[in-house]
């Protein structure tokens, strides 16, 4: 019987560390994926004794799996561990993956994987004037850091690591738009949507974006999109690969397979 995704050429635009996991869904499911990384991940450079001092914070909020690694990167190079008196909070079933991998476990993770949906469920459990840190990238937008002060909270704000744009894949993505040589984009993170529109800037007028499906992974990558002048014909409920994934083949489903 054939599958939805059946010669369907998707492409990933993760960064090449993370673009593996969200391959191996797409072939399972009889897809064929296309990688072109259009951000690359990089530790940031933290001055300072904070990674010393996690003791003084009641709370760390990872909102990345991304925030994780490079958390714990940090942490490593300075021979310094975790303690367990903190509490953790995490954004998304992968971003508690990655943490268990680490061998600690959340003390909390929200229904919904963004940033709002952890502050106001947060609320009850962080006392005004709690302290909180934050790790996060050097892209990672405020609402969360902002919503956690307006409880009265104290928060640090970390950056563990840099997103920066991958351009050397500019002509090949150029290219393969151009053929019509994929059916599917795939944005998982608001940097990949501007990275691609960077990269395209010059010949945009050219290209025929209507002409291929457009998967976000959750609202506020849908919403970047948008202001690029596309909506997203794929947006799943729940904001993670596999639902991303499984969204791309009931668009297939609904299209008749086409």
């Amino acid at each position: 019987m054939k599958r939805p995704l059946e010669g369907k050429r998707i492409l990933v635009t993760r960064a090449k560390e993370q673009a593996e996991s969200l391959s191996a869904l797409i072939k399972e499911r009889g897809g064929k994926p296309v990688e072109l990384p259009l951000i690359a991940v990089r530790k940031a450079t933290v001055a300072g004794d904070i990674f010393k001092q996690l003791l003084a914070f009641q709370w760390i909020v990872f909102t990345s799996a991304n925030g994780v690694r490079f958390f714990f990167e940090h942490l490593r190079e300075r021979h310094v561990q975790l303690p367990e008196e903190v509490n953790v909070a995490v954004v998304g079933e992968k971003t508690r993956e990655v943490l268990s991998d680490y061998g600690r476990e959340a003390d909390y993770v929200p229904d919904n994987f963004v940033a709002e949906s952890l502050a106001e469920r947060l609320k009850p459990e962080i006392q005004a004037g709690a302290r909180v840190l934050l790790p996060r990238g050097n892209l990672a937008r405020d609402v969360l850091l902002d919503k956690l002060k307006s409880f009265g909270a104290q928060v640090t704000a970390l950056t563990v690591y840099e997103t920066v744009p991958e351009t050397a894949g500019r002509e090949t993505l150029i290219r393969l738009l151009q053929e019509r040589a994929i059916d599917v984009v795939t944005f998982t993170s608001s940097s990949t949507v501007n990275h691609f529109f960077m990269l395209i800037e010059e010949v945009f007028d050219s290209l025929q974006l209507k002409d291929f499906a457009f998967a976000c992974i959750g609202p506020v990558t849908a919403q970047t999109l948008r202001k690029h002048g596309i909506a997203a014909d794929i947006l799943p409920e729940r904001y993670h690969i596999r639902a991303l994934v499984e969204s791309i083949e009931d668009h297939y489903l609904k299209e008749g397979f086409r």
